[in-house]
């Protein structure tokens, strides 16, 4: 059930009653000024119509509730309306010229302008009543308008809650499957590394498995697993892999994507490795510029044989979290050049993910 707009809230309620003492102070105005009555007789006037119409047009809330826009057609309304108004207002101006008269019984003057100001009365009633369920309406409206923004909002949180939860389903196996195949081999021909690396994997995975996508973490803590990954990696190719840190010292404790590395260091080392390349040199760098992180990952490879079809499943995850945590398409960057092959990513520092 939606709740009234003037019960429900304090502000709303201390405007509805502000508005009806100014309408009621300008009817005891009208009434001194205009039909020269004194001011008793103008204020209490003014009192019980004003009060009258303030308690109706409380209840009009739950007319205009049970009578939406899209549930009936406009002739309907407007009939409905116009029965509503007819009805309302003729117990408004009855009930006031009763009580009046009540008040003022002995006053014969009073007693005949009542019935003379009928259709004053209803003028006013008509105009008060037209302005009230405007006001309903325009509130019904926003209310509505709010709650389907919420539960767009929703989905779209939702939505990419999925993606992302896709992309990382994309990512983990691809990486297990890789390192599950060379523990295979290891524990056939060197037990001990095959236990060493069971282990860094073990370590990898409960880092992996304990972070949340859409959270940020320090480069600090992201180059940690970084060096874990590493570990497992160099057990596989032994030195055929050379991997290099360059200026982090003031890069340290800036934020990024929990995991977004992994990938393009396992992008770097497969691609790099094709080919007729001795050893696969990978340099990673980062800088802090106008409040935003620059990384950039670089590493050499053989241009005849090495083909890079589109941007491969790892820069494509890379591609869309940046895009879905922040909501920009120009931080992600790729370069060849020379045998050279570099990923530039920029992270904001200053805007807040959905998290």
């Amino acid at each position: 059930m939606k709740p009234h707009p003037v019960l429900s809230n304090k502000a709303n309620l201390a405007f509805y009653s502000l508005a009806w003492v100014l309408i009621i102070g300008i009817q005891t105005f009208a009434l001194k000024q205009l039909f020269n009555f004194d001011w008793h007789y103008a204020v209490v006037d003014g009192l019980v119509y004003g009060a009258l119409f303030y308690l109706f047009g409380i209840g009009l809330w739950f007319f205009i509730r049970f009578n939406e826009f899209q549930k009936q057609s406009t002739v309907s309304i407007l009939i409905e309306h116009a029965s509503s108004l007819i009805i309302i207002v003729s117990i408004w101006v009855i009930s006031g010229i009763y009580l009046l008269s009540a008040f003022f019984s002995d006053n014969t003057e009073i007693q005949d302008f009542l019935w003379e100001a009928v259709s004053w009365r209803y003028l006013n009633g008509f105009l008060m009543y037209i302005v009230l369920i405007l006001f309903y309406y325009l509130n019904s409206y926003y209310s509505h308008m709010q709650l389907r923004q919420k539960k767009e909002n929703d989905l779209l949180r939702t939505l990419k809650d999925t993606e992302i939860n896709l992309l990382r389903s994309k990512l983990n196996p691809h990486f297990l499957f890789n390192s599950l195949n060379s523990l295979h081999a290891l524990i056939q021909i060197q037990p001990d590394k095959a236990t060493d690396m069971l282990l860094e994997l073990s370590d990898y995975l409960r880092f992996s498995l304990n972070q949340d996508y859409k959270k940020l973490i320090s480069l600090d803590e992201e180059m940690l697993n970084l060096e874990r990954y590493m570990a497992i990696e160099t057990m596989r190719f032994g030195n055929k892999i050379h991997f290099e840190r360059v200026g982090e010292v003031n890069c340290k404790d800036m934020k990024i994507p929990a995991l977004i590395l992994q990938p393009l260091l396992e992008n770097a080392i497969k691609y790099g490795l094709q080919g007729n390349v001795d050893q696969v040199k990978i340099t990673f760098k980062c800088h802090v510029e106008q409040g935003n992180l620059y990384l950039e990952l670089e590493n050499n490879y053989d241009e005849k044989t090495a083909h890079r079809k589109g941007s491969g499943t790892g820069l494509y995850t890379v591609r869309k979290r940046l895009e879905i945590l922040f909501k920009q398409y120009h931080l992600f960057k790729v370069e060849k050049k020379s045998n050279n092959f570099r990923v530039r990513l920029i992270i904001p520092q200053n805007i807040k993910t959905d998290e």
